[in-house]
């Protein structure tokens, strides 16, 4: 173990330097720390995946996703992370088909849920490409977003992602609302109860915004959802009420469902 970690302190230092300042010279490093074997013969970026992530950015993008599991699970994934954002700088304007900020996103999110990989697994690594914030601005997470909800299968932390992106740039609270708008479209309750349970994190965090979207819910989802929080309860009831000449076409059981909060 304790070569290993030596070894990997070597291959850090060396992606880290100028020597690996244009695609030519970081190739031709990433072709000899391939070859480099242990005493037993093994070679050791297949025996150890920690050695793999001071370069992994550099690697061609099927490498990247089947290292990307078990980069997942251990501490070095920030060094993998660094890698893939930073050469971004070099390779911009070449026809290198590098993995960008928000494919990287993605590609976490889309890593399957399995007995030895966790959400909390995927949210530890996304959290470190957040960190990296100047990476992240609000088109690159407009990108994340649109694509993880159009999966058929949306990603379980895909709502968590949202909420993030919110955080880290306000400015995308209506992008957000055209998010929840899809998410009840798909009448996503239906399919995905961890999704649901985003939705109206989301709903709580952006309030006003959202509530023409929360207003076309079906009852059950707005009894859901109106339970989560006495404060967007009094709050929903109170624009209903103001704006009730917008949604005349609303069930009587929504009028039913809002008139208790109307007074409060």
């Amino acid at each position: 173990v304790g070569s290993y970690g030596v070894l990997f302190y070597i291959v850090k230092c060396l992606f880290s330097l100028e020597i690996t300042d244009t695609q030519e010279k970081a190739t031709e490093l990433v072709s000899s720390v391939k070859l480099v074997k242990d005493v037993d013969g093994n070679v050791v970026i297949e025996a150890d995946v920690r050695l793999v992530a001071p370069m992994l950015g550099w690697l061609p993008r099927e490498e990247i996703l089947s290292h990307l599991p078990n980069l997942l699970k251990v501490e070095e994934i920030r060094d993998g992370i660094i890698s893939i954002l930073s050469i971004g700088k070099v390779l911009e304007n070449s026809e290198s088909d590098y993995v960008g900020p928000d494919e990287l996103l993605v590609d976490i999110a889309r890593v399957p849920i399995t007995d030895d990989i966790s959400v909390d697994d995927l949210v530890r690594a996304s959290n470190e490409c957040f960190k990296h914030s100047e990476y992240y601005t609000e088109e690159v997470l407009k990108n994340v977003l649109e694509t993880l909800i159009e999966e058929d299968s949306i990603p379980l932390i895909t709502m968590r992602l949202a909420l993030m992106s919110l955080r880290l740039r306000p400015s995308l609270k209506l992008f957000l609302v055209t998010i929840l708008q899809t998410l009840s479209d798909k009448e996503i309750w239906n399919t995905s109860t961890e999704i649901w349970n985003g939705f109206i994190l989301i709903a709580n965090e952006l309030k006003m915004p959202a509530f023409p979207v929360l207003l076309r819910l079906p009852e059950e989802q707005l009894k859901q959802l109106l339970s989560s929080s006495p404060d967007m309860a009094r709050l929903l009831s109170h624009y209903y009420k103001s704006n009730k000449d917008k949604f005349s076409n609303l069930s009587s059981e929504i009028d039913s469902l809002l008139a208790p909060q109307k007074q409060a």
